[in-house]
C-alpha cells in the first residue's frame, strides 16, 4: 500500500523539474560569464555535445528509440542559436543585466501559447504577464 497518492506526486513534479531547470541555468549562465577564453559557441558546442550523450544513455537506459522528427531538428537548432546569441550578450554585458532579458523567453512562451495553442486566458494569467515584464524591464534596465 502506498502511503503517497502515486498520481498526485507525478502531477506535481513539473514544479520540481522546473526549478531544477532553473538551477542549472542560472549556473550555466554564471559559469560562461566566468569562463574568459572561451567563445560562446565554444560552450554551445560543449552543451551540445554533453547534453545528446545524456540524452542517448537515458533513451538506453529506458530502452526507448529516439524520435527523428523534422520539427525537432528546427527545435534543437533554434535552442542552439539562442543559446549562442543569450552567451555572446552575456560575453558583452552584464550577467544581471542579460539574464533577466533573456527570461522574457517565459511570457512571449506564455502569450505565443494563447495566440497558437488556444491556451486559456484569465487575468491572473495576463496580470502574471505584465509584473513578469515589468520586473524583467527593471532588472534589466539602465543602472
Amino acid at each position: 500500500m502506498f502511503l503517497f497518492n502515486k498520481k498526485l506526486i507525478m502531477k506535481s513534479m513539473w514544479k520540481f523539474y522546473i526549478i531544477l531547470s532553473t538551477i542549472f541555468l542560472a549556473l550555466s549562465s554564471f559559469t560562461v560569464k566566468n569562463v574568459k577564453k572561451s567563445s560562446p559557441l565554444v560552450v554551445v558546442f560543449w552543451q551540445f555535445l554533453m547534453s545528446m550523450s545524456l540524452v542517448f544513455a537515458y533513451s538506453f537506459m529506458l530502452d526507448q528509440k529516439l524520435i527523428f522528427n523534422p520539427m525537432m531538428i528546427i527545435l534543437g537548432l533554434t535552442y542552439l542559436i539562442s543559446l549562442s546569441l543569450y552567451y555572446y550578450s552575456l560575453k558583452i554585458s552584464d550577467l544581471s543585466k542579460a539574464a533577466p532579458v533573456f527570461n522574457l523567453s517565459s511570457t512571449v512562451s506564455a502569450i505565443l501559447g494563447i495566440i497558437f495553442l488556444s491556451e486559456q486566458i484569465n487575468a491572473k494569467i495576463v496580470g502574471g504577464i505584465i509584473f513578469a515584464a515589468f520586473g524583467i524591464y527593471l532588472l534589466g534596465g539602465k543602472k
